[in-house]
């Protein structure tokens, strides 16, 4: 049985690793991808609101880059990542390796930041926004990009959600002013995402606490 079960799990796991593999660099585009409802709501918003990062560009947190379309204004994109196991789901096509923690730039040396699904993921949050904001230049913007409600993932490293103050607080905290904040999704985009991320994670990687 226990051999049966073991082989049962490799096979999970293979089919799981060439999946993401193909739908990684694909955000919303694929209905295979289990945030695809709370995505489409995302890209309306970097639709409207990525234009406004031009010149030098930091993408933290890059991944596979998969927002990288949406800097059409951008002279020069970085991406800044850390290194993920081989393997990894998405593993990052990254410029620059380093900690969001402690970014290698000069004050004001940068023209915009973009930072989607990152904060959650760093240990301290508020140091990460205060970097982001020491590296703009007066006048340059910042788009983030947090969860509220979303599916715990990424373990071990998910630490955090976010409310609009919550978020608000951290910019405000780091010297930034806070142009807009726009909400993604509703109910019907979290009950997709709940539902997506849980097949997902929990039974195409054959979660351990489900045995």
């Amino acid at each position: 049985m226990n051999a049966v079960k073991a082989r049962l799990n490799r096979t999970w796991r293979a089919w799981h690793g060439a999946l993401a593999r193909i739908i990684a660099p694909f955000p919303a585009t694929t209905l295979l991808d289990p945030r695809h409802l709370y995505q489409r709501h995302l890209i309306r918003h970097l639709d409207a609101l990525a234009p406004r990062l031009t010149g030098l560009v930091l993408d933290l947190g890059c991944g596979p880059q998969p927002y990288r379309r949406w800097l059409t204004r951008a002279r020069r994109v970085i991406g800044v990542d850390l290194p993920t196991p081989k393997g990894g789901m998405g593993a990052p096509k990254v410029d620059l390796y380093a900690d969001a923690h402690a970014l290698p730039f000069r004050p004001g040396s940068i023209d915009g930041v973009l930072a989607l699904h990152l904060l959650e993921h760093v240990q301290d949050p508020q140091r990460v926004v205060d970097e982001a904001a020491r590296a703009l230049r007066v006048g340059g913007h910042l788009l983030v990009a947090v969860p509220q409600s979303y599916p715990i993932h990424a373990i071990p490293h998910d630490y955090w959600r976010f409310t609009d103050s919550g978020l608000s607080l951290l910019l405000v905290r780091a010297g930034c002013t806070v142009l807009e904040l726009r909400r993604a999704g509703g109910i019907g985009a979290l009950l997709g995402l709940t539902l997506g991320v849980y097949l997902w994670y929990h039974l195409c990687e054959a979660h351990p606490r489900y045995g």
